[in-house]
């Protein structure tokens, strides 16, 4: 489903692209993870609360999500990590945000849980935490944030959370997760 951007942040989205908020990843890990891969396709998003828009953003076929409007708004997406190598990883998303808009990043950590079922969800996972995020960052900005797995961690809940009582504008593309620049693993 791909929607226009709000109609309001023209210059705000522009600015994004040319500060490299747009720009495609360049590790290849990363590149694999891009809008958070559930086995070979993008993790479909769940509306938690508010009414954003889901789609495109800035970018044609980038797979986004604008939580702007009035009042709070999340979204999460459930990712079982595959042949994860590494304990830290980048967390890097082009975010357009004005100042009125809270905005935050969180990931919920699952261990395997004793559970039966067909999927890691339906097994009872174990909850190992959550990790917080807050992106200080207004107006266009490429956010990279570095995130410690736990050692037990083997899926996690990711959500995109904005919190305002009046109108704010937010919006997150170009999400990815992956190995940190230059590493190996």
């Amino acid at each position: 489903m791909s929607r226009p951007a709000h109609v309001g942040l023209g210059p705000l989205v522009l600015a994004a692209c040319a500060f490299g908020a747009c720009a495609a990843p360049t590790d290849p890990f990363a590149s694999e993870q891009l809008e958070l891969d559930c086995r070979g396709a993008p993790c479909p998003w769940t509306v938690v609360a508010g009414t954003p828009r889901l789609g495109a953003t800035w970018e044609a076929g980038d797979v986004g999500v604008d939580l702007s409007g009035t009042g709070p708004c999340e979204v999460e997406q459930q990712v079982v990590m595959l042949q994860q190598t590494s304990r830290t990883l980048d967390l890097r998303a082009g975010v357009v945000r004005d100042s009125g808009a809270e905005l935050r990043f969180e990931l919920q950590w699952f261990a395997p849980g004793p559970g039966f079922g067909s999927t890691f969800w339906d097994r009872q996972p174990i909850d190992r935490g959550t990790t917080t995020f807050e992106v200080w960052e207004s107006g266009s900005a490429a956010v990279r944030r570095t995130v410690v797995v736990p050692s037990e961690a083997t899926a996690f809940v990711f959500r995109i959370v904005k919190g305002s009582s009046g109108q704010a504008t937010a919006m997150v593309g170009d999400l990815t997760l992956g190995h940190p620049a230059g590493s190996s693993s």
